[in-house]
């Protein structure tokens, strides 16, 4: 384990990705394959985001 500290922020883009790269829609992330650490900063920023969200 290590110590990390970030400054986290939530932003709403409008424009395309640069090339090569993509977007994840927060309502999205969840299916994304992400390591923990980053989960855990997307957490942080966004609550409930990387939980997998049950069909209603």
């Amino acid at each position: 384990h290590f110590a990390l500290e970030l400054d986290v922020f939530h932003a709403h883009v409008t424009g395309d990705a640069p090339d090569g790269h993509f977007w994840s829609l927060a309502h999205e992330i969840s299916g994304e394959a992400l390591p923990t650490v980053m989960k855990k900063v997307i957490e942080a920023a966004i609550p409930g985001a990387t939980k997998k969200q049950r069909p209603l």
